[in-house]
């Protein structure tokens, strides 16, 4: 080898190393309603996708499914220190993704008095430790976006107090990660309005307010103008109606709508953010992989590694294209029964379902039971089949033990695509 293609290698080699390794520049620039995230110098907005994990629980690829939605960012909700995180990075730098990383941080409640954030507490000085070790693990990372600093802290905490001192604590750790790290900006994450009037009178150093919201973008931005934030917003989560503002089965159980209104309700929210751009500086929509609230199905854009109606809205938004092949949809899901029902009793489920492209469609289902609220996978005590398939639907037999379960009935195609209903059954004990 001549010297001349040595130095091209070594040079190469130097060149690839610092694009992994090169530290990013992130900032704020601009003024009230013409304010821009900037990357490297250059406008960045955020098409961001809540991902928590890498991989699911079978081996699926979250961060290359928001990739391919066409997501540019994701967000996390929990530092894990010792290498999650950087692996995280790792991963998204492969996929040209950047990434905004949380750490997590408790709400105090009555019934735990060691935990508060009262000025000289243990907890403050642990979290200040936690978040020094963070900030030291990541912050040369290439694909490092920001750091969230707690998500709904202050909806959850008991009292006022104990909300007052947690906005105070925020904007120290807000100083300490600048301190350590002067070239990422600090977010914190909450639950609609509720933490507005605390952080903007006790968290000045805070650089962007970040804001989970569902369905109510105009009366957020509205909130944001009337407690006279200095600085821009983004949308840490984004996504359908909740629970609480839904009716109920038989059950007694919140009514999760179908996919194709979900996707109608993204497609508005995606549209009205575009109305406050300056000031919004995007959003990350909620989300790709398990969730466990309420029901898995409620928020997630996926089931495993199918596409649900949700995911192709955002790819529709985030990359200006149509995609090639859309997802079945179920119209209706009748169930024979939904209570009162006796172990190895079997029902009838009904389902009308279309597929916009005419491909062929198999339905298929999931069981899982219900406890305290959170959604937990059935044990798997059947070796046997118990799903009779039957014109327009199916038969199922019951497990054998009493509990209240999430039926979710899945309507595939045969181009990695699905459509999600579900709901809920109570079997009794013997």
């Amino acid at each position: 080898m001549n010297k001349i293609s040595s130095v091209i290698i070594i040079m190469f080699i130097i060149s690839f190393s610092s694009i992994v390794t090169g530290k990013t520049k992130v900032e704020v620039k601009g003024k009230k309603g013409e304010w821009e995230l900037h990357l490297n110098g250059k406008p960045f907005e955020i098409k961001g996708a809540g991902v928590n994990h890498i991989h699911g629980m079978h081996g699926e690829d979250y961060l290359a499914m928001a990739k391919e939605m066409g997501a540019n960012a994701v967000r996390t909700w929990n530092f894990a220190p010792g290498g999650y995180d950087r692996a995280y990075l790792d991963r998204a730098h492969e996929l040209g993704l950047y990434v905004a990383s949380w750490i997590w941080l408790n709400p105090t409640y009555e019934n735990n008095p060691q935990l508060t954030y009262r000025p000289g507490s243990a907890y403050r000085r642990l979290y200040k430790e936690k978040v020094e070790t963070w900030v030291n693990e990541i912050k040369d990372h290439t694909a490092l976006l920001m750091y969230g600093v707690g998500n709904e802290v202050i909806f959850f905490s008991h009292s006022d107090e104990e909300k007052v001192w947690f906005a105070q604590f925020l904007n120290e750790l807000c100083q300490l990660i600048h301190k350590l790290d002067p070239d990422h900006p600090v977010i914190y994450a909450s639950a609609f309005e509720h933490g507005m009037p605390y952080l903007a009178k006790y968290t000045p150093d805070l650089d962007i307010l970040g804001l989970n919201m569902y369905t109510h973008v105009i009366s957020m931005h509205k909130h944001w103008e009337r407690n006279k934030f200095k600085i821009p917003y983004i949308f840490t989560e984004f996504g359908p109606v909740n629970m609480w503002s839904v009716g109920k089965d038989k059950n007694n159980y919140p009514i999760d709508p179908h996919d194709w209104h979900k996707a109608r309700e993204y497609k508005r929210i995606m549209k009205n953010m575009e109305k406050f751009k300056g000031n919004l500086l995007g959003g990350f929509i909620f989300m790709i992989g398990e969730t466990f609230q309420w029901t898995d199905s409620w928020w997630t854009l996926n089931w495993r590694d199918l596409k649900r109606a949700s995911f192709w809205e955002a790819y529709q938004h985030y990359t200006g294209k149509e995609p090639e092949n859309t997802p079945p949809i179920i119209k209706s899901i009748k169930v024979s029964k939904i209570r009162d029902l006796k172990p190895f009793e079997e029902i009838m489920v009904k389902v009308l379902v279309k597929d916009p492209d005419n491909d062929p469609v198999t339905l298929d289902y999931d069981l899982r039971t219900v406890k305290n609220g959170i959604v937990t996978y059935m044990p798997d005590e059947y070796w046997e089949e118990v799903m009779t398939p039957v014109e327009g639907g199916f038969k199922l037999r019951m497990p054998s033990f009493g509990s209240t379960f999430i039926l979710y009935v899945l309507a595939k195609d045969d181009h990695g695509n699905v459509a999600v209903a579900n709901q809920s059954l109570v079997v009794l004990p013997e």
